[in-house]
């Protein structure tokens, strides 16, 4: 995950570069920035939900069962 922080981080700053020599940087990169943003909120989202006690999933509406088949997701799913 550190190489891929590591190149959103290069992209942002020829980004910013760019952006400050008065050229467009490619809406695509902002998009592929956008979805790998997606994918760590995924991510983290679902470590997060895999901790939680049965309480609080409850609270928020899930089941024990609910929660482990959200968790068993790869981070680029939906």
């Amino acid at each position: 995950m550190k190489s891929v922080l590591e190149a959103s981080d290069l992209i942002h700053s020829a980004s910013v570069a760019a952006t400050e020599k008065g050229r467009a940087f490619p809406s695509n990169v902002h998009a592929w920035l956008s979805l790998m943003a997606k994918w760590k909120t995924n991510r983290r989202i679902r470590r997060h939900l895999a901790t939680l006690p049965d309480h609080l999933l409850k609270d928020i509406g899930l089941t024990r069962q609910q929660a482990e088949q959200e968790t068993q997701k790869w981070f680029w799913q939906d």
